[in-house]
């Protein structure tokens, strides 16, 4: 596929996604960028370390900015603290280039993403059964 209909596939992505599907391509694209700025750690080049964990967290901040606490108060709550935390684990990363730290955001922020493609999918279950 080439760069020009990869983007045009992924516009029709975003698109057409609901808001959970949403959050989870959200998720994709921080561990993605996670997972680029971890190689470039490993292989000492600092500057797409940097330049792919800001990216990062950029979409951390994102999600936190985008939390609806009228919806679920304790749930915001919750997931507020632990993008914070990730976000400060992700400058610990940059600043140190402390594999530990990315490491550690990459779990954290996998394991959000599979509880969110989870819920989404538990969502849609009924409405297709429905139809």
């Amino acid at each position: 596929m080439g760069t020009n209909q990869h983007g045009e596939y992924l516009a029709n992505q975003v698109l057409s996604a609901s808001p959970g599907q949403l959050v989870v391509l959200a998720y994709d694209g921080a561990l993605r960028f996670a997972r680029v700025a971890l190689e470039a750690l490993k292989k000492g080049d600092i500057q797409t370390q940097s330049q792919y964990i800001l990216r990062s967290q950029g979409i951390v901040m994102h999600l936190l900015s985008s939390l609806d606490s009228t919806a679920d108060p304790r749930l915001s709550h919750d997931l507020s603290r632990i993008y914070v935390y990730i976000h400060g684990r992700l400058t610990d990363a940059n600043v140190n280039s402390d594999s530990e730290a990315l490491e550690e955001c990459i779990k954290l922020l996998s394991e959000l993403r599979e509880a969110w493609a989870e819920a989404e999918n538990n969502q849609r279950i009924p409405l297709e059964e429905a139809a």
